[in-house]
């Protein structure tokens, strides 16, 4: 209590009872309109609060909060206001909502509401049928293959993604737009795509064994985080990754599809992965 200039014990408990309520959350539900029953954020982007029954004297029966915006998500949130029609298991047709939860958090500056709503996750609209599109990663950009259903190359690019002076966030927002771009491009010719299954843990032990460029790329915080990213994303638009293994694959795609198809090294490496994926796959690998 000294070291805190605390007063006496309840100038502390007067300061620890704020801390605990500076947030509080409220449960949404499906068969609640707007998908809450407490929290209604109507048609009018205007979010009502209900009152404990303790404080309406005070407050009123609701708070209300006109012109609610959300920065992030609010597509999805104004998607769940809208009611469905459904068939309850007695095979009655009843109405139901998408819930919606909210968190009220009291910070410095003032009160701050988060939302979380359920979020449908489509089904996958790629295949291998047709072909893949490969990903070879490297230092300060990505090479992508694209191969028909015999493993020819059909499309070959890079994406460049600075590293030199950048700070970490700055190259995480680099991989994040390429791999948008990328997948994008597989939802439009609807191809699964396949990536290098690195391990980094692994890897960073052997740096000086591979050469500065690739030191730099294993080195780079946001590469560790490339698997969930694109992982993460892909699921969001229905596009399937497969990981196969890396080894070798520089060397053999030079060695196989470089002179012949006019690759760079990287789209060869690409392609070799590509081609070889997609054998196992055929076979039942992976």
């Amino acid at each position: 209590m000294e070291e805190n200039a605390y007063k006496d014990h309840e100038d502390w408990r007067k300061v620890w009872r704020e801390a605990r309520s500076s947030q509080f959350l409220v449960i949404g539900s499906k068969d609640e309109t707007y998908g809450n029953q407490s929290a209604i954020y109507d048609m009018k982007n205007t979010l009502r609060l209900r009152v404990a029954n303790q404080f309406t004297d005070k407050y009123g029966e609701y708070i209300e909060f006109p012109e609610v915006i959300f920065p992030y998500g609010q597509e999805w949130l104004d998607k769940a206001k809208d009611s469905n029609m459904g068939l309850t298991r007695s095979g009655r047709l009843q109405k139901y909502y998408t819930s919606i939860t909210y968190r009220f958090i009291k910070q410095e500056k003032g009160w701050y509401v988060n939302a979380t709503v359920e979020r449908e996750t489509p089904k996958v609209g790629t295949s291998n049928l047709n072909g893949l599109i490969g990903i070879d990663i490297n230092a300060g950009f990505f090479a992508i293959c694209e191969i028909d259903r015999f493993g020819n190359p059909i499309k070959s690019w890079r994406i460049d993604i600075p590293m030199y002076s950048r700070r970490k966030k700055q190259i995480m927002a680099s991989i994040s737009d390429a791999i948008k771009e990328i997948l994008e491009y597989a939802v439009l010719v609807q191809k699964d795509v396949m990536i290098e299954k690195l391990n980094f843990s692994k890897k960073k032990t052997q740096l000086r064994e591979k050469g500065p460029a690739y030191a730099r790329m294993l080195s780079g915080f946001a590469y560790s985080t490339f698997q969930q990213l694109i992982a993460a994303k892909a699921k969001k638009v229905g596009v399937r990754v497969k990981q196969v293994n890396p080894a070798y694959t520089s060397q053999i795609g030079q060695m196989k599809f470089m002179a012949r198809y006019g690759l760079s090294s990287h789209a060869a490496a690409a392609q070799f992965f590509c081609v070889d994926g997609l054998a196992k796959e055929i076979n039942g690998i992976i």
